[in-house]
């Protein structure tokens, strides 16, 4: 969203030193989060664990640059952002979907 926030507020030095830093902590956040996530579902088997979120990153990058260059193309460069916000919303959606309830045991760590 940082982009978003540029566009809209970056004339303004502040707004654009709060884009930054919740982008970054939001960034610095999902891999952390994720691999954190996976590690307490699959404590069982931890190197293959940590090999998912690498599996998932890398095609979503390689698929956003690719969908961000087409829309570039087709639309134009100022509709970019906004295209990343689309998916955000989607990709949202879709997450919210597979939630499930926490149960009241916490997993635990299996320690080797």
């Amino acid at each position: 969203m940082a982009p978003e926030t540029f566009a809209l507020l970056g004339f303004i030095p502040v707004a654009a030193v709060a884009a930054l830093v919740v982008q970054g902590l939001a960034y610095g956040g999902g891999s952390v989060g994720s691999q954190t996530w996976i590690l307490r579902h699959a404590s069982e088997v931890p190197e293959a664990a940590t090999a998912l979120p690498a599996c998932a990153f890398n095609p979503a990058i390689a698929l956003g640059a690719l969908l961000g260059g087409r829309v570039a193309d087709g639309l134009s460069v100022a509709v970019t952002p906004w295209a990343g916000v689309v998916l955000i919303v989607l990709a949202g959606a879709v997450l919210a979907g597979f939630r499930t309830p926490r149960s009241e045991k916490e997993p635990t760590w299996h320690t080797r």
